[in-house]
């Protein structure tokens, strides 16, 4: 974790602390985890032992648990497992593997977006990387590209947006216009030869995007060692079957928000933290661009009451337009909050400037 440690400014007198953490990645694992890699092709092998079945185990060698479930079922007279079951359970297995490839894709792109953002702003918490996470997430594929398309070159982008392209057509036409393909084992391995070359497509859009994410990543982290040892540690995380913590939710933010009470809670190093309540209870911080998500859920009644509260209560826009990182004013009653970056990397200062007329 990296802090960053406000500096005094008499001009603008009250200071935040302000800290950059690192953020939880959310992009599916793949590396060394290759769902179905190697299943055979149904018909591709010779097949053994003919009068008791025709599955496979994953190497191409018979099934052991197929060959018994026949034997059972040809003892009681049941039906037994042909090669156009074996193809059929493996058609559904080659979606799975196309689609959870599409996932990556997706996730990958989102993550883009979000460290693309992080990075432009110069300094975030995680409740507002969290905010941008969950916004890029709830983006359709094709959305997300549109806003991460600068980012690549002319002959990436095609190849990204032919997997758009595909995945739209695997997720909501495929089933539809293959499903005749099914009735027959030959049927089934055009339908898998067809999910292949998709997933292949989807692996090569996805190698793209982390080529272009992985400076944008290294600078979050502080260098290429820190990136490695960040997504090592989640893919190792993964591998355990731990469930990733999830994302904090919390309510948009209207046009304008009425903003009833500030709290000044004294930071654990230096500066304070600035909470907005808003009318309905929602607590909110500065953030790069205004106000943005907290991890309070409701005041403490033990936190400080700040001595912005003299000029409230104020309704007023709290995404400023034309606001950049750390640069806007917020305006409230009878004097506006003046946000700036600060004189250390990883800082701001904030101030008061009273309204003509309101001076005391």
């Amino acid at each position: 974790m990296k802090r960053h440690v406000a500096q005094s400014d008499e001009r603008l007198g009250v200071l935040q602390h302000v800290e950059t953490v690192a953020p939880r990645f959310s992009k599916m694992f793949q590396r060394g985890v290759e769902p179905f890699k190697g299943l055979p092709r149904p018909g591709a092998l010779p097949v053994e032992a003919a009068d008791v079945g025709h599955g496979r185990d994953v190497d191409g060698s018979l099934c052991r648990a197929t060959l018994q479930h026949n034997k059972d079922l040809n003892a009681q007279g049941g039906r037994r497992v042909t090669e156009r079951d074996e193809a059929v359970k493996h058609v559904f297995a080659y979606f799975g593997a196309a689609y959870y490839q599409a996932d990556v894709l997706h996730r990958g792109l989102c993550n883009l977006l979000v460290w693309k953002a992080v990075t432009s702003a110069g300094a975030m918490n995680r409740y507002r990387i969290e905010e941008h996470q969950a916004a890029a997430f709830k983006m359709t594929l094709g959305q997300v590209l549109k806003e991460v398309q600068s980012c690549f070159g002319a002959d990436d982008l095609k190849i990204l947006e032919a997997a758009v392209e595909k995945r739209n057509f695997v997720a909501h036409h495929f089933w539809f216009e293959r499903v005749r393909l099914m009735g027959t084992t030959d049927g089934c391995v055009a339908m898998i030869d067809e999910l292949t070359l998709a997933d292949d497509l989807f692996k090569k859009a996805d190698a793209i995007v982390d080529v272009v994410a992985a400076p944008f990543l290294e600078t979050m982290a502080g260098g290429k060692d820190a990136a490695a040892a960040i997504m090592q540690g989640l893919m190792q995380q993964a591998l355990r079957g731990e469930p990733m913590e999830p994302l904090r939710s919390q309510r948009k933010l209207k046009k304008h928000e009425h903003v009833v009470r500030v709290y000044e809670v004294p930071g654990k190093e230096m500066g304070a933290e600035f909470l907005f309540e808003t009318d309905d209870g929602v607590i909110w911080q500065l953030c790069d661009v205004g106000l943005g998500w907290c991890a309070a859920d409701a005041a403490d009644p033990s936190w400080p009451l700040s001595r912005l509260n003299e000029f409230l209560p104020a309704t007023f826009n709290p995404r400023p337009a034309g606001a950049g990182p750390w640069r806007y004013d917020l305006g409230l009653n009878g004097a506006t909050l003046v946000v700036r970056p600060g004189t250390v990397a990883g800082t701001f200062k904030l101030g008061i400037r009273r309204d003509k007329g309101d001076r005391a």
